[in-house]
């Protein structure tokens, strides 16, 4: 029939819709990342003088508690949504990021990264489903593809921008610029991307009596 290529036709519309909103807020956290993430040994280097052996255990310690993160970010997620979830914990590590200059010690500093980076990684799986919940089966293979190139595209110029400030003396300017690019991530998640949330959707009521 007629209706059934038309409602086929708005389905997908609006599928891509939502995943042209992903790219694009993708693109934000993607870039802030980037400005910090691969030059922040250095950064710990430069400003607190730490040696590898040092800078290399927190790194170690990160990726440990990471998998207990991963299993009370999915609770957290059951319980209050996706988008609500992804928001709140994306704002906590804006907050953890925008300290970690103004730290007096090395312990400090990395003490902060470690609770941001637990919290961004163990938050991964939820932004993982999150973005394939947005099309139907047939089409998540796309989704998949899209989340990972809209992370891998604008986070490779962040390390090139970031080298560049840090050449210039401003040490602390690319981790200040990656939680500004971070906040406006949670804002438009939590904005933009909201009616998209599956878990956000109001379950059907049991029809009385049966």
């Amino acid at each position: 029939g007629v209706r059934e290529p038309e409602a086929e036709g708005a389905i997908r519309r609006r599928e891509n819709r939502g995943l042209a909103l992903l790219v694009g807020t993708n693109a934000w956290n993607a870039l802030g990342i980037g400005l910090f993430g691969p030059l922040l040994p250095y950064w710990f280097s430069a400003r607190f003088g730490a040696g590898a052996g040092a800078i290399g255990s927190v790194f170690g310690l990160t990726f440990v508690l990471t998998a207990l993160a991963s299993i009370v970010m999915g609770a957290v997620a059951d319980r209050v949504g996706l988008v609500r979830a992804v928001v709140a914990v994306r704002l906590v590590e804006v907050g953890l990021l925008g300290c970690m200059p103004f730290m007096p010690t090395f312990a400090w500093a990395a003490g902060l990264y470690a609770a941001r980076s637990v919290l961004n990684r163990g938050s991964v799986g939820a932004r993982q489903a999150f973005g394939v919940s947005m099309v139907r089966d047939q089409r998540r293979g796309l989704a998949s593809s899209l989340n990972n190139v809209s992370w891998s595209l604008p986070s490779a110029a962040g390390p090139a921008l970031a080298g560049w400030m840090m050449s210039l003396g401003s040490l602390d300017l690319p981790l200040f610029l990656a939680a500004a690019l971070q906040l406006a991530y949670a804002i438009l998640f939590g904005t933009a991307l909201r009616p998209y949330d599956p878990t956000a959707r109001p379950r059907p009521r049991p029809v009385a009596g049966a």
